[in-house]
């Protein structure tokens, strides 16, 4: 099994100058041995927090630990009625959830409250219930196994 993740925005910002050694050890993780999973949209996004982010990106890529999951594979990802009319996120986060539903491990470490709890409260997908966690010690994301 893949050991990836999906790791939010707001996560990606305090990779930075990380000094919270919490997201020290993440980055080495993510470096060594992580698959991140993105999609198109997170992607700008990332750009518009931390530009520094893209050495990350383009070493993962040349790794072969990114996968990027286009519009068209998350435009098949359907919600059904009852679960769209529960979610708490706001429609512009929904990519983010397909994303994290066709990720292998389906875990990710997102600060918004909003999306963290729609993932949380996800059918299962593929026999897996989806995790999301606020911090990187919340969850053992290098021996993670669904």
């Amino acid at each position: 099994m893949r050991k990836d993740i999906f790791i939010d925005t707001n996560i990606i910002k305090n990779f930075t100058n990380p000094l919270d050694p919490e997201y020290k050890k993440l980055i080495s993780w993510i470096r060594a041995e992580g698959v991140l999973v993105i999609n198109q949209k997170l992607l700008v996004e990332y750009g518009r927090t931390n530009q520094n982010i893209f050495v990350l990106i383009n070493e993962l890529t040349r790794n072969g630990r990114l996968i990027k999951f286009e519009k068209s594979d998350l435009d098949e990802v359907k919600f059904s009625k009852v679960f769209e009319k529960k979610l708490k996120s706001n429609s512009e986060d929904w990519p983010h959830l397909k994303t994290i539903w066709l990720s292998e491990r389906k875990i990710g470490i997102i600060i918004d409250l909003g999306l963290r709890q729609d993932v949380n409260n996800s059918p299962k997908r593929d026999g897996i219930n989806p995790k999301a966690f606020s911090r990187p010690e919340h969850i053992d994301y290098i021996n993670y196994i669904p």
